[in-house]
């Protein structure tokens, strides 16, 4: 969703505010109305909801960078936003390893009113179990009880 109108955000905003959790991918915000680059932010509005400022935006994949978030470390692919925390309750959750970014993060997490916001900034290239992991934090902290374990999806061509 590279386009967060402000509609949309207010929506957002008022979503979290009621005990929601909203995890955005790392490509949430970075283009405007007119889907030009936003020059006072890299994620746009979505880095002040978010608490963060985007230092940096760069194509990871083939860097050798990792992340480590939840005791797990992967690698990194596609699109990443590097991240630092712009405000004192933003804290980083995923750490990331890697020599175009020193100290920065790949996810972050700040809470706001009953529920959170949340900014992912790059996808792990061995995504299942970190996201898994990612998702049933996030699902335990939204009060999620009620959980159901799927077996992966397979896909059907029929002639």
């Amino acid at each position: 969703m590279p386009y967060v109108s402000p509609e949309f955000l207010e929506k957002v905003q008022k979503f979290v505010r009621a005990g929601g959790v909203w995890i955005c991918a790392p490509t949430t915000g970075t283009r405007g109305a007119e889907h030009a680059v936003p020059t006072y932010a890299g994620l746009g509005a979505v880095d002040a909801f978010a608490g963060v400022e985007t230092v940096f935006s760069f194509p990871i994949t083939g860097t050798g960078s990792t992340g480590k978030a939840f005791g797990l470390t992967a690698p990194v692919a596609g699109w990443c936003s590097a991240l630092k925390p712009a405000s004192r309750d933003t804290k980083v959750v995923g750490a990331l390893l890697s020599e175009q970014a020193p100290g920065l993060a790949f996810l972050t997490s700040a809470s706001w009113a009953r529920g959170g916001r949340r900014a992912r900034a790059c996808p792990p290239a061995r995504r299942r179990e970190l996201l898994a992991k990612l998702v049933a934090h996030y699902a335990k902290r939204a009060g999620v009880t009620l959980r159901f374990d799927v077996t992966p999806a397979r896909w059907c061509v029929r002639a």
